[in-house]
């Protein structure tokens, strides 16, 4: 079983995320959050091993709220989420240190593949 930690701005988007990750037996949704602070919080306070990132929100984006969680836990794998597919902006994630990258444009299969792919290293 693998802990995520759900980090997206917009509430629908989170929920409909969560629903489909808790179809999956070897996933469990341990927390969530709406922008990078919260997301800090929901870290410290259940050390999941894989963290959904949203690039872009507000009160602390992605990028630095991925920076700060590598620090807490180098080991921990994040995969970036957003509408954009700016180059230098997911560059930047990858520099920060994710794992991995989906458009949110792709369907719910490619996430849980992601997921698989970043979970066996």
């Amino acid at each position: 079983m693998h802990s995520v930690l759900l980090v997206e701005d917009h509430t629908m988007v989170r929920e409909a995320l969560r629903s489909k990750i808790e179809e999956e037996s070897w996933l469990e949704v341990v927390g969530e959050a709406e922008n990078g602070r919260e997301a800090i919080e929901q870290f410290k306070e259940h050390h999941p091993d894989i963290v959904i990132m949203d690039i872009r929100m507000e009160n602390l984006n992605g990028v630095e709220a991925t920076r700060r969680i590598k620090k807490l836990n180098p080991d921990t794998r994040i995969v970036a989420v957003s509408v954009t597919c700016d180059v230098p902006i997911v560059l930047k994630m990858f520099e920060a240190g994710a794992s991995g990258y989906l458009p949110k444009s792709s369907a719910f299969n490619e996430l849980i593949s992601a997921l698989e792919e970043v979970a066996e290293g």
